[in-house]
């Protein structure tokens, strides 16, 4: 009887040494998959919807990415959030990288065996290594109006092809995704740019919603980008905007 009684205790130990085991582990599982969650909610902190016309969408945010590949699932998941997006849509991925060539070439990749989802559009941004307030007025007004030659975003080109691809109407819809890789300066020149030419912003407005949104000052090249185009405007197209914040 005893034997029988010390048999059972030893089971009985195991089996609560095994228990223990599988709720540790059932913890850890719960505890990475909780973590996961947060990164790629965090992934996303930079994504936002900036206009719609007619049907058609357009997004700013962070390069989609997970474990070297598209994340297509996660980014539409982030713009639904964001503003709804339609029920069927084809998706144009703004690329804005420029020495990130492996992710460019997935991205790239994913588009050539994805054909139904949208296309890609190669935009490299570098902004500008001078700032427009560095010349005097005279310099600034000539550069400014010439500004698609000497700048090689020739941002007064791309602002025209995406606000004539948003004019466009398409069955299905067209939604406009706009990036580099953190979603944060050279995604901020492109978006400030598009602020001021299409949304009756400011530049201050425009550059106050990308620090809001990006929790920091935007790197100087970006920064003096948007400048220069805030300065085109202004004088090529007669906009009536303040270009240099105090």
């Amino acid at each position: 009887e005893p034997k029988e009684n010390n048999t059972w205790s030893c089971s009985r130990a195991t089996m609560m040494m095994m228990s223990r085991a599988v709720l540790v582990t059932l913890a850890l599982t719960c505890l990475l998959l909780v973590e996961n969650n947060v990164v790629a909610d965090d992934q996303f902190d930079h994504l936002r919807f900036i206009q719609q016309v007619g049907k058609n969408l357009l997004y700013r945010g962070p390069e989609p990415k997970e474990n070297n590949t598209f994340a297509l699932k996660q980014m539409v998941a982030a713009m639904d959030k964001q503003h709804p997006l339609p029920s069927t849509y084809t998706i144009l991925d703004v690329n804005l990288l420029t020495t990130e060539t492996s992710d460019i070439e997935m991205e790239v990749a994913f588009f050539n065996a994805n054909p139904k989802v949208g296309n890609i559009l190669l935009w490299p941004t570098y902004g500008a290594n001078t700032a427009p307030y560095s010349y005097s007025t005279a310099v600034i007004k000539e550069r400014a109006i010439n500004i698609s030659q000497w700048m090689k975003d020739d941002l007064p080109t791309r602002m025209v092809i995406i606000r004539k691809l948003l004019d466009t109407p398409v069955d299905p819809p067209l939604v406009i995704y706009m990036h580099c890789e953190c979603g944060c300066d050279r995604t901020g020149e492109m978006s400030i740019s598009y602020y001021m030419q299409f949304m009756n912003m400011t530049l201050a407005q425009g550059h106050k919603i990308n620090t809001d949104i990006i929790g920091r000052e935007m790197e100087p090249d970006e920064k003096y980008g948007m400048e220069w185009y805030c300065f085109h405007l202004k004088y090529a197209l007669n906009y009536n905007l303040t270009c240099q914040e105090d």
